[in-house]
């Protein structure tokens, strides 16, 4: 691992891979998922279950539930609980794609310019200009530059000497990012007369 100002060397991990899952994840799935898992995943079960015992043992014989009810009841149940805990299965198929890239556990050179992100591995070299970059992004302990709407390159905090190289290059990223993708000006707004 080596670093300048504006250039790191790694080898790509199965951290690396994880993290980068993870935090993907989180942007997907956001505060929808939080809901599934943690409020209308118990209220179906809470809901589900009692309905379906209720049914299949007769356990009170002037029961209002129909049996498509508790099926369904039931059915939804199920497929919230499978759905809340779908995350880890997403992080292992992405890191089974991963690993079967041939450039993955080879050393990658990162070089941030003026033009963009130079990219040397696996005996290449490619440049990404900053216009085709999506965006630039920081977790805790990584930072995201995307390449497309699901794939980017990770750079891990620890490749960095000192938090002030780590914030410069960051700073830098997103400076070259922002000024490759300039806001849209404001249209004024017509005032009634």
């Amino acid at each position: 691992m080596s670093c300048d100002m504006f250039s790191v060397s790694y080898t790509q991990t199965r951290a690396d891979v994880e993290a980068f899952a993870n935090y993907y994840a989180k942007i997907q799935c956001g505060r929808v998922y939080g809901f599934v898992r943690y409020c209308l995943s118990p209220l179906c079960l809470l809901l589900g279950i009692p309905m379906f015992f209720d049914q299949m043992f007769h356990w009170s014989h002037n029961s209002v539930n129909s049996v498509p009810e508790t099926i369904f009841f039931t059915f939804c149940s199920v497929m919230i609980l499978c759905l809340s805990f779908w995350k880890p299965f997403y992080v292992g198929s992405i890191w089974k794609q991963t690993r079967r890239h041939p450039a993955f556990g080879h050393p990658v050179i990162l070089q941030l310019n003026d033009k963009g992100v130079h990219i040397q591995a696996f005996g290449g070299e490619t440049l990404l200009l900053w216009h085709i970059i999506t965006k630039v992004e920081r977790d805790s302990d990584y930072l995201f530059i995307f390449i497309s709407q699901n794939s980017a390159l990770t750079v891990r905090d620890e490749l960095f000497a000192t938090p002030e190289q780590r914030q410069a290059f960051f700073e830098f990223a997103q400076t070259q990012w922002q000024l490759a993708h300039p806001a849209p000006a404001s249209v004024p707004i017509a005032r009634p007369e």
